[in-house]
Order: structure tokens, then sequence, then C-alpha cells
């Protein structure tokens, strides 16, 4: 697996939403390396071939779930920081994302100054070794 800083997988089958949000990492965070997927499937084969300092998964996708990829991400590395965005931020979704490990649940319409105050935070805690969730 190669390993680079700031490297961010990015995974949405909104393909409109993915855009935008790599554009405002991209203008916000210029120093970071993206990957995107629309599907988990795509965004699992990339976990085998890459090591990512942040996850960014949407919740609800077609045939496979944001939470089945943070469960296959954090059991891969226990130490890997996944932000689920939703655009049902129900509390029992919210509390069931943190209890599997998420560092962050962000509801849909993301607020863009907020999302990318989330993202420096977990590349941050990440960088000095740490884990969001201790």
């Amino acid at each position: 697996m190669s390993k680079q800083a700031n490297r961010i997988l990015l995974i949405d089958d909104d393909s409109a939403l993915l855009t935008a949000l790599s554009e405002t990492l991209h203008r916000y965070i210029p120093e970071v390396q993206l990957d995107c997927e629309s599907n988990v499937s795509g965004a699992l084969d990339q976990l085998k071939r890459c090591t990512y300092e942040l996850i960014i998964c949407d919740l609800r996708m077609p045939l496979q779930d944001g939470l089945m990829l943070l469960d296959a991400a954090r059991q891969a590395d226990s130490q890997q920081l996944v932000m689920i965005i939703t655009g049902s931020i129900e509390e029992s979704v919210v509390k069931e994302a943190m209890r599997r490990g998420a560092v962050a649940v962000v509801s849909k319409p993301l607020d863009r100054g907020e999302f990318v105050k989330i993202v420096r935070e977990a590349l941050s805690v990440r960088s000095q070794g740490g884990n969001a969730n201790d």
C-alpha cells in the first residue's frame, strides 16, 4: 500500500456533490490529494491500494451504504478516520455511525465552512498520530 500526506478518499453516488466537495477541498486545503469514487465497491478497491488520512463517505448509496464502508475501513485500520455525510440526520443514524467509529456525521446540505473545518481537524489529528475518537 502507498501512503501520501493528506490523502483523502471521497465517496458519493451524487456526481454533482462529489465534484463540488472535491473542488471545495482543493480550494480550501490545496495540499490535499483526493481520490473520488461513486460507490462503496470502488472505494473498497482503493483501500486495498492506498492508505488514507481521512475517508469521507455518503451514508445512503445503492447496493452498499456508508456504514458498511465505515465498518470495513475501521476493521482494516482501527485508527482510520471516517466522516459520514447524510441527507438524513436522524439521531439514531448519528448515534449508530458514531458508535461504529465515525469521526463526524455531517448533514446535507453541507455548510462549506463547517465541512472544511471538520476535514482540517481530522487531518490534524491524524498527522499527530491520534484518533479523533479517543
